[in-house]
């Protein structure tokens, strides 16, 4: 059984994140000099955005981590997770970002298992393997 915590060896990591949501190799500090230059982002109402959009290459996606100023039942149900593997216009994953990481009522909660945790009841982890574009 694969251990969840190891990088096996003949694989490279990207990491997509604010500053770097396309996942560009070697462009994690690009921004501000190396220094934190957009840790985030907000997203308006209707808006969406892309992250990890990866051209080339078999990859996967070995963990989802998240965290939102507004934790209330409205956001948790209304902000909406979509991920899509080998350029499908359907999504394989779509569901409200509470759903996703465990919260289906919409109430914030610190839990952890094998797969999510919320460990401190402010953020969200998932670690399912999933297939990269």
């Amino acid at each position: 059984m694969e251990e969840l915590f190891r990088l096996p060896q003949q694989v490279g990591s990207r990491w997509a994140s604010m500053e770097n949501p396309l996942g560009t190799r070697g462009a994690g500090d690009a921004s501000n000099h190396g220094r934190k230059g957009s840790p985030c982002r907000g997203c308006k109402s209707g808006e969406s955005f892309d992250m990890a959009q990866v051209e080339g290459g078999a990859g996967q996606v070995r963990r989802i981590w998240i965290t939102l100023n507004d934790r209330s039942p409205q956001m948790l149900r209304g902000l909406v997770l979509r991920c899509y593997w080998d350029g499908s216009e359907k999504p394989a994953v779509e569901a409200p970002i509470g759903d996703f990481f465990g919260l289906a009522l919409g109430r914030m909660t610190a839990f952890e298992n094998a797969w999510f945790d919320n460990p401190e009841g402010r953020s969200f982890n998932c670690r399912i393997p999933m297939p990269l574009m």
